[in-house]
């Protein structure tokens, strides 16, 4: 029983870090009037593929945040800041 709550914690915490994180990405995509369609171009994904993650439905990798840091002219941090709960 624990395990399971734990892992519900731990979910719930990956739930809404994804959120933040897209929420970012959202907020400097829109500081830099650059496009979902714009920005899943100069990462090399399908626009679906970026919609998926710039809504927090799957998480964004470093990779991936590294990249769209570098295209946006953000610093990587300003992507992944989170407030601590």
């Amino acid at each position: 029983m624990r395990v399971a709550c734990s892992q519900k914690m731990t979910n719930d915490g990956d739930m809404r870090t994804r959120a933040e994180v897209a929420k970012n990405v959202r907020a400097a995509l829109g500081a830099a009037r650059v496009s979902q369609a714009g920005a899943a171009k100069a990462l090399g994904m399908s626009p679906g593929t970026f919609n998926r993650r710039v809504n927090g439905k799957t998480a964004f990798d470093v990779e991936e945040l590294e990249r769209l840091a570098t295209f946006l002219d953000v610093p990587y941090s300003q992507l992944v800041e989170v407030t601590p709960r």
